[in-house]
């Protein structure tokens, strides 16, 4: 049922963007369920494990698109973006456990600013130039790091997500 309605509503107008819709759903749905049988509500900068798995997915298919046949290059890729991601982790089992889940007053956002200029790293350098118009509004999203503007910074990185999908799927399913 979800992918009739991305389709009917795009007009089967982009497989890309339908996919990317279909995602979105699937990621609601998900996000839905585990409030309701949880009682997990949705947290963008702490997702599930099983959220995880897919970032780190989608990212070894970026290193692939990105990188092509050089081997070599695709394995620093993903090993760069690898060790962006034990920090994320180890944040998370250290100072994330002493969060209170909101980003107020007593978020602390450095080591968000610190993961995100490594996540950053490893993007212009492995990523580039297949993925850069992904990245064009990093600085908004540094900002509304520091601003501790968490709506923008969840749109903005929904976008680059975004981003991520249609340039995966056009490279994968074309």
């Amino acid at each position: 049922k979800i992918a009739g309605k991305c389709i009917e509503t795009s007009g089967g107008a982009s497989k890309e963007m339908d996919l990317v819709c279909i995602d979105k759903h699937l990621q609601d749905n998900m996000n839905y369920a585990r409030e309701k049988i949880f009682g997990e509500k949705h947290n963008f900068l702490k997702p599930n494990k099983m959220m995880g798995a897919l970032r780190t997915l989608f990212e070894e298919a970026r290193c692939e698109h990105a990188n092509g046949a050089n081997i070599a290059r695709r394995n620093e890729c993903n090993t760069c973006f690898n060790l962006v991601n034990e920090k994320y982790v180890k944040f998370w089992q250290n100072a994330g456990q002493k969060w209170n889940g909101k980003v107020d007053r007593t978020f602390d956002p450095a080591p968000a600013l610190q993961i995100t200029g490594l996540w950053m790293f490893c993007a212009d350098n492995y990523l580039a130039p297949a993925y850069s118009d992904c990245y064009e509004k990093i600085d908004s999203v540094v900002k509304a790091i520091e601003t501790k503007d968490w709506q923008t910074w969840e749109k903005l990185v929904t976008k680059m997500k975004e981003c991520h999908s249609v340039k995966q799927a056009e490279h994968f399913f074309a």
